[in-house]
């Protein structure tokens, strides 16, 4: 099993002028966005790694007739362990984003490009 994130896009409002202060401020802040998932990425990566080792120990020998109905089962144990420790992970960037996405963040933001 692979844990990771595809390469990023940014899209940025057409509005925004590329080489501007707006086009510049948003691309940073979009960039602290993607810093953010990688760190967690890092954090959590031990976590999905135990997690998953102790739901494979748990898992006891099966027979089915078909060895995709096998698969199937034994995805579906990892899935599930998975996307508990995957919920975590969202629950803490969502958190961490928070703190980026609040008015007087914004606000600091929009003034850089006042200063100018």
């Amino acid at each position: 099993m692979q844990v990771g994130y595809p390469q990023f896009n940014i899209y940025v409002a057409r509005k925004l002028k590329p080489g501007s202060c707006a086009f510049k401020i948003t691309m940073n802040h979009e960039r602290k966005y993607i810093s953010i998932y990688r760190d967690q990425l890092q954090t959590f990566l031990p976590l999905f790694e135990q997690q998953l080792n102790q739901t494979a120990k748990k898992l006891m020998p099966i027979v089915y007739k078909f060895p995709k109905a096998g698969n199937k089962y034994f995805s579906q144990k990892l899935n599930t362990e998975f996307k508990r420790v995957l919920k975590h992970m969202n629950d803490e960037t969502k958190r961490l984003h928070g703190r980026m996405d609040t008015p007087e963040s914004y606000r600091k933001e929009q003034a850089l490009c006042s200063i100018s």
